[in-house]
């Protein structure tokens, strides 16, 4: 892959014209069912960075300026990408020591800054400590997937992760990715985010991918911030033989709520239910789209065992219920297990239907 580098010229206007996220109003645009359940499945892979340091320095106001904030995203069970400058940003502040912390684990984690490209840096775990693992929590801390491709010209369907200063849970954000051959290039102008202080190192993601890092903002215009895109992200992981980590990816299964079983014998079929965590859909109702994701899901899983048109469905709040009518009794254990079997890895492909096509 192609190392990206800023030019003298974009290093001149950075200098003067880009700060790193400064304190704006948080955004609360509202968002539909479905984006709602794309953002929040993607959350528990979003850690709060912080960094202290050695060296103490306090400003005019007593305000101590070394200690710092920032987001991060996990990529595998022992890594967390972020942005250099959260943590390396005045010498004479000292030595920084990193720690991360997700809402859904029990624990923080100290976490060592081991390789660095441009404005993007790799951070890993204590020996023994997997990211993914929480003894407390029924959802657990996820490995986001990075794309391996600079995505631009995204509209609508990209969403940036940050935790603004102070708080602890990420606040997800939709907007726009800009064109290639940008004001700012290389990086890649992202519309219209208003950022805050705390959200530098947050992923930008679109079709369920990390396509980019937060960096930073233009100076007197909130509704446009900067990210370093993607290939800097992918070439890091690649030179340091990250690997993606089956069984830690973020998943929507682990917002799925649901169980099949046989019914009494003489009855002859299976009968079950699955449903929409509270986390995932935040009081929203579930989108008719979301529901006929799993519908499909359902009746395709069927189908290729006992042929179409045997599952009846009823809706409830938050999903479904349904009922698989069977020719003959015996194939209740067959279609029971392979509905155990095959609906997680199915639906998990399936909801990529969420996404809408990019105009």
């Amino acid at each position: 892959m192609p190392r990206a580098f800023l030019g003298d010229a974009i290093v001149a206007l950075l200098m003067v014209g880009v700060v790193f996220f400064g304190s704006v109003g948080i955004a609360t645009a509202q968002v539909s069912s479905n984006q709602a359940i794309l953002q929040n499945f993607l959350k528990p892979g979003i850690v709060k960075i912080q960094a202290k340091f050695s060296i103490s320095i306090r400003d005019g106001d007593n305000k101590e300026i070394c200690d710092s904030e920032g987001t991060g995203f996990i990529v595998d069970r022992t890594h967390v990408v972020t942005a250099t400058h959260v943590f390396d940003f005045n010498p004479a502040c000292g030595q920084a020591t990193i720690f991360a912390k997700s809402p859904y684990h029990e624990n923080e984690w100290h976490l060592v800054a081991v390789d660095r490209e441009e404005d993007v840096a790799l951070l890993q775990t204590d020996p023994g400590v997997d990211l993914s693992k929480s003894t407390k929590m029924r959802i657990r801390p996820c490995a986001m997937s990075v794309s391996g491709d600079n995505v631009y010209d995204v509209v609508g369907q990209a969403i940036r992760y940050g935790i603004p200063a102070g708080l602890s849970s990420p606040t997800p954000v939709w907007g726009d990715i800009g064109s290639r051959e940008g004001q700012f290039t290389p990086l890649v102008q992202i519309t219209p985010t208003p950022i805050n202080f705390g959200e530098s190192g947050g992923p930008v993601v679109t079709g369920g991918l990390v396509v980019g890092i937060m960096r930073s903002r233009v100076v007197n215009t909130e509704m446009i911030g900067l990210m370093t895109p993607a290939v800097q992200v992918a070439t890091l992981l690649t030179r340091n033989q990250v690997k993606f980590a089956a069984g830690a990816e973020c998943s929507i299964l682990q917002f799925i709520e649901g169980q099949s079983q046989q019914l009494p014998t003489g009855l002859g079929g299976v009968s079950g239910h699955a449903a929409f965590s509270k986390e995932l859909l935040e009081g929203r109702p579930l989108s008719a789209e979301a529901r006929d994701v799993v519908r499909d899901t359902i009746e395709n899983v069927v189908s290729g065992v006992v042929g179409p048109g045997r599952v009846v469905f009823s809706d409830t709040e938050k999903g479904v219920n349904f009922q698989v009518n069977l020719p003959a009794a015996e194939q209740g254990a067959e279609v029971e297990g392979v509905i155990n079997r095959d609906f997680s890895k199915k639906l998990e492909s399936n909801f990529n239907k969420l996404w809408l096509p990019n105009p």
